[in-house]
């Protein structure tokens, strides 16, 4: 009986988060450093993750006062995460993402007062506009290195990349990928990320590159012996409910989060082994339930562990 009450009550706790995380619109996360004009890092569950600033460039003269400005921009802040496919990875394999506090975007900031320079990545994507309106605005004001009389704008102008033609393709598919706030890489195409929109993956060339980037190696599924069947489905699923539960009871410490990773295990088990039933039977509505709570289930795994940091 005890065990079931607790097990009700994370799943309510559960569906309550999930409720509040729809009605924000969006995740939010903390802000660890800033180790570059172009660069941060960020707290995804429990470790930091680097990104790297889309659509532009600072220059090594610029560096300190870019690094200065983001350090003022995001001190003390939670910020919102913007990504796209196409935006691609830089060359040290961090995902390229615009940053936005509040209403402020961080990249369009930098390029508006000049601290920066547009890099087109996509000709006609709308998600760079406003990174080149900023710096038509910035140009016009002479503001930075569009400053009357510098060099640094003469350099800036001549770095700056051709944007892509339309319809090309410019995200470089890796044989290991990542969904954007997943601390875990996986091998390109398997059943972890089967189901994750291409609008959230983040491609490898290698696995130095996606540890380079902050991300860890999935743990093995070793929660129960693997099955095909909806009865092992069943166990792994209860089992992952269990140690969610123990969690959550850990309260904020390390034993926590390590208890959050083996219930994603488990869960992501069972994810598979409903799916695979799914696929057989795509009528049963009862086994599509249980697909869906498994998913819900194992996604919160992830996203309480930010919650409760």
């Amino acid at each position: 009986m005890l065990a079931t009450f607790r097990t009700m009550r994370v799943v309510l706790l559960l569906v309550l988060s999930c409720l509040a995380m729809m009605a924000n619109a969006a995740d939010s996360y903390s802000v660890i450093g800033t180790p570059s004009g172009d660069r941060v890092v960020l707290q995804l569950g429990s470790f930091p993750v680097a990104f790297s600033l889309a659509h532009l460039a600072v220059a090594d003269a610029q560096q300190p006062a870019a690094r200065e400005a983001l350090n003022a921009l995001l001190t003390s802040k939670r910020v919102e995460v913007l990504y796209q496919a196409d935006f691609g990875t830089d060359l040290a394999g961090a995902a390229r993402v615009q940053i936005l506090v509040g209403k402020t975007n961080v990249n369009e900031e930098l390029v508006a007062r000049g601290l920066a320079t547009y890099q087109p990545l996509k000709e006609g994507s709308a998600a760079e506009g406003v990174i080149k309106r900023a710096q038509d605005k910035a140009k016009k004001s002479g503001v930075g290195i569009w400053k009357s009389g510098s060099s640094l704008a003469v350099v800036a102008s001549a770095a700056a990349k051709p944007a892509a033609k339309p319809g090309a393709t410019v995200v470089a598919k890796g044989p290991f990928c990542s969904e954007l706030d997943n601390n875990f890489y996986y091998a390109a195409g398997s059943r972890e990320v089967a189901n994750v929109s291409a609008q959230r993956l983040i491609y490898y060339p290698d696995e130095a590159t996606a540890v380079k980037a902050g991300k860890k190696k999935s743990i093995k599924v070793e929660a129960v012996k693997r099955g095909t069947t909806e009865a092992d489905a069943d166990a792994a699923y209860q089992l992952g409910k269990e140690i969610t539960a123990n969690a959550v009871d850990s309260g904020n410490t390390s034993a926590r989060d390590e208890l959050y990773e083996k219930a994603y295990a488990s869960l992501t088990q069972a994810m598979q082994i409903y799916s695979e039933l799914v696929d057989k039977s795509p009528n049963d509505e009862a086994l599509g339930g249980k697909l869906q709570q498994c998913m819900q289930l194992r996604y919160g795994t992830v996203k309480m562990r930010r919650f409760t940091h």
